[in-house]
């Protein structure tokens, strides 16, 4: 790659490793170590796979995400406007995806319609971890963590968890 590598995603069932230098994501294979794609990205930092190497989702024009799928080699969502972000988190289960934006709110993403399922309230989280069910989501503000739940069509942050010093 040209520059350094500051994002990577890895799929061995689909045997694929992408990697972004903020400028360009390179897609090579596991196996060959091969390069099959290398897309332009204008200052992208934030990168995602789903878990089963179905798809890849990355920031365009650093304030657009899109969907790729690498067996397909074919963009096959609509970009939903991001503004800039500083990492993407996907569920366990692939179905739904976290932008944790450089400054603003997060907000989640629903991978079967691609569009914004949900705003957690809270200005620039830093980090993210979802429930194994993708229930909830826990967020990281400079510190203090909240937990959402996320089965409401607004997420509601969950008293019963706290808000915990990191």
């Amino acid at each position: 790659s040209r520059g350094p590598i500051l994002r990577v995603a890895i799929s061995a069932a689909q045997n694929w490793i992408a990697s972004s230098t903020g400028l360009q994501l390179n897609l090579h294979r596991l196996d060959s170590g091969n390069r099959f794609r290398s897309l332009n990205l204008q200052s992208s930092r934030a990168l995602g796979a789903a878990p089963d190497g179905s798809w890849l989702a990355f920031t365009t024009n650093s304030t657009h995400l899109i969907r790729y799928r690498p067996a397909t080699d074919s963009f096959d969502a609509p970009a939903v406007e991001t503004g800039t972000l500083s990492d993407l988190v996907v569920s366990a289960d692939g179905r739904r995806l976290v932008a944790l934006p450089l400054s603003g709110e997060a907000w989640t993403v629903d991978v079967a319609t691609w569009r914004v399922a949900a705003r957690p309230k809270g200005l620039a989280p830093s980090l993210a971890a979802w429930a194994r069910d993708a229930s909830r989501l826990t967020l990281g503000f400079g510190g203090v963590a909240r937990t959402y739940d996320l089965d409401a069509s607004e997420p509601r942050f969950t008293r019963d968890w706290g808000t915990d010093l990191i």
